[in-house]
């Protein structure tokens, strides 16, 4: 009965310790990437408004849907998203002209809450997103360049 005792005691100290630590994580998790697109500002910012076209395609892989464009002008996009059950994404894509390219960054900030176990999920966040931002950065630049060379 004692070691009952002890091995409960022990797994709700083991509980109560990680619940604790949890308080203590991020409360927001900020991933980025970037690539340059040998295409116009314009050209890209003219895909960037399809998001939903290139970034519905993995929904139920990694579970962003409902995104909606914010605000746009002529050297950024911002768009809000659903991550999983509960959680709020702000998308940012920034543009830099240079000559003849474009310097696209993409940043994805998520917002945990203040739940402890939400927050441990934001440990896990950069390997489930952050291929995937990476993926569609390089599909929007292929796209881009490939439009700018049928205009040309």
């Amino acid at each position: 009965m004692r070691l009952i005792k002890n091995l409960v005691g022990f797994i709700m100290m083991v509980g109560f310790l990680m619940l604790l630590i949890g308080f203590f994580l991020p409360g927001q998790v900020r991933l980025s990437a970037e690539t340059t697109v040998g295409a116009s500002s314009e050209q890209v910012i003219d895909h960037l408004k399809m998001i939903k076209d290139y970034t519905g395609k993995n929904e139920r892989d990694i579970g962003i849907r409902d995104i909606k464009i914010l605000r746009n002008s002529p050297d950024s996009l911002y768009t809000v998203t659903s991550v999983g059950r509960d959680y709020k994404a702000y998308i940012t894509y920034n543009l830099q002209s240079a000559k003849d390219s474009v310097k696209v960054k993409s940043t994805m900030l998520v917002d945990l809450g203040m739940n402890p176990v939400s927050r441990y999920y934001g440990l896990m966040l950069d390997a489930r997103f952050g291929s995937f931002i990476e993926k569609n950065l390089q599909e929007m630049k292929l796209a881009c360049e490939k439009k700018g060379r049928k205009a040309a």
